[in-house]
């Protein structure tokens, strides 16, 4: 009989290091609950055994069964719920909200680029489903590589549907972007398709990324991302419209995370909002 081998690998440092993902997810934990932060090379030190273990050799210099000082119970789970929660966020989501700038890589041909791009200091891969090759068999192995490396991935689709975007969003995707949005009621509908109740009218299953995640429905709501492709009001546009969109419109609807104001002479304006629709430029 010949015998098989098995080979195991460790994620932490072997195949991809996640000590600076830690190191995000643990100084935002410190900075809510006014403790110091550390920097990637002290994480290394403090990683095993779980966040919970993490945080408590973090505060107290070591373990002591993680949280022995603590001793509300509520707050222990606290913290570690606000440090998972954090590690799987959407990176671009997060930074667009509070007004910072995010670098997207966009033309990786397959999952393949994704890993060996994953090691760059960038926060998202955009994958082209309107003008490109990508399509619904392509997306889980897509952005399956880019979660490994902590990246957002956006899918830009080629129509204003329900079943292509809340698809995209089921195989995995953590961002669509719509193109060809020239009212209010067209951005309205990109947000009943992906988002559950009560934002939207999503069907109610899981996804991809749902898969052994509690309370993942309002989780989806809080992380994905929705973007509109819209023009602006500028004169060829009002003769081929009648009714051009403007911005001002746009600030009305709830659940979109991003516009981009394209006018026909080339440039563009880029906005984020968070759900209420308040708006920062940068």
């Amino acid at each position: 009989m010949k015998q098989k081998f098995t080979i195991l690998f460790d994620l932490d440092g072997t195949l991809v290091d996640t000590a600076p993902d830690l190191m995000h997810a643990h100084n935002h934990v410190m900075k809510k609950f006014g403790y110091p932060t550390k920097s990637t090379e002290e994480i290394r030190n403090l990683v095993g055994k779980g966040a919970g273990a993490m945080i408590g050799r973090s505060i107290w210099g070591q373990a002591k069964k993680e949280f022995s000082k603590v001793n509300d119970e509520k707050i222990k789970k606290e913290m570690v719920r606000e440090f998972v929660d954090f590690y799987g966020k959407n990176i671009i989501k997060e930074k667009l909200s509070n007004g910072q700038k995010a670098l997207t890589l966009m033309g990786v041909a397959n999952p393949d680029q994704v890993d060996q791009l994953g090691p760059l200091d960038f926060d998202g891969i955009w994958l082209e489903a309107e003008h490109g090759p990508i399509d619904f068999a392509d997306i889980s192995d897509f952005t399956r590589a880019c979660d490994i490396w902590n990246k957002t991935s956006i899918t830009r689709v080629h129509q204003n549907e329900p079943g292509v975007i809340y698809r995209t969003l089921d195989r995995g995707s953590q961002g669509v972007c719509v193109p060809h949005i020239n009212s209010a009621e067209e951005a309205k509908r990109v947000v009943d398709a992906g988002k559950f109740a009560p934002i939207g009218n999503r069907g109610l299953t899981t996804s991809r990324q749902g898969y052994g995640v509690d309370d993942y429905h309002r989780k989806a709501n809080d992380e994905s991302l929705l973007m509109v492709l819209i023009f602006l009001s500028c004169d060829s546009y009002k003769k081929e419209y009648d009714n051009p969109v403007t911005c001002s419109e746009l600030r009305t609807v709830n659940g979109i995370t991003t516009l981009n104001e394209k006018v026909f002479s080339g440039s563009c304006l880029i906005f984020s909002v968070e759900s209420e629709s308040k708006f920062c430029e940068f």
